[in-house]
């Protein structure tokens, strides 16, 4: 009940910055001993705080912004943050931020009784129905700023889903449903899912290379039957300029690479004529 009041009495700045710092990390891992940092850049902080127009100086925005913020969030709830600016040369490129939640005990402390059976963490493997996605994922994505189609994808992942689990719990979620392990083996891995995107984006660069050498082809032949090609685009010629003298001249050739710009794009070479026909000579 006291998480609900978190957000209660926080105002847009607090609740944004709890957010940022709860739903990029998690706590309680052994590695990070109960205490978790995160960088983000200048500009990435200022779009989350919609004030890409405000606080022109980082001094001001750590006042008003960073420091207002996090000074709600000690008064109005358990975390307790830090940050660190960082800088390149006298520029102020990011900010460092470290939390500590001093609701949670020392972990030495809560395993002081090693028979005592370990309870089942339930947000491991958590699923959501289509309604809780939904619902939640809007309330993420006014904290975050994130898309919510992105938010419902990581929500369906139990590889992706721990960034918003500390969120969820200020949000006073309870988990009720569990993916079984057939459902865990169809989700892919972070790493699966960077390597798809590489994958993807490879491909499609490949198959605009591709486009373009095509395109280059076509241009070469087109420059080769140049006089048949500008007979069939008269309209295109200009009736005054460069133009105008290479079609006085009969320099075919001279005209074709005047429109090379337009006949190497796919859609501004659709406006000539004859193109598929001297192609397929």
């Amino acid at each position: 009940q006291y998480q609900k009041e978190w957000i209660i009495n926080l105002g847009a700045y607090g609740i944004i910055m709890l957010e940022l710092v709860l739903s990029s990390f998690e706590l309680n891992l052994p590695e990070n001993k109960g205490k978790t940092k995160g960088y983000y850049t200048v500009e990435h902080l200022r779009e989350k705080f919609n004030c890409i127009d405000n606080y022109a100086r980082f001094s001001d925005f750590k006042l008003y912004v960073i420091e207002k913020s996090i000074k709600e969030i000690h008064k109005n709830t358990p975390i307790r943050i830090s940050y660190e600016v960082h800088k390149i040369g006298r520029f102020v490129n990011g900010v460092a931020f470290s939390y500590i939640d001093t609701s949670i005990k020392n972990v030495k402390d809560k395993t002081k009784n090693n028979d005592k059976p370990q309870e089942k963490n339930p947000f491991a493997n958590f699923k959501m129905s289509q309604k809780q996605l939904s619902l939640f994922a809007s309330k993420i994505k006014k904290a975050s700023g994130q898309d919510v189609e992105e938010i419902i994808a990581e929500l369906s992942n139990v590889h992706l889903q721990s960034k918003h689990i500390n969120f969820l719990k200020v949000l006073d979620y309870v988990p009720s449903d569990w993916y079984s392990d057939d459902e865990i083996g169809s989700h892919p891995t972070a790493e699966q899912i960077a390597r798809a995107k590489a994958d993807e984006k490879a491909q499609a660069k490949a198959e605009k290379e591709q486009k373009q050498r095509q395109l280059k082809q076509d241009f070469e032949k087109l420059v080769n039957n140049a006089e048949l090609f500008v007979k069939s685009n008269l309209k295109r010629v200009r009736k005054t300029g460069i133009q105008q003298m290479y079609f006085k001249e009969n320099n075919y050739v001279g005209i074709v690479k005047t429109w090379e710009h337009d006949l190497l794009n796919e859609n501004t070479r659709k406006h000539f004529t004859m193109i598929d026909e001297i192609l397929a000579m």
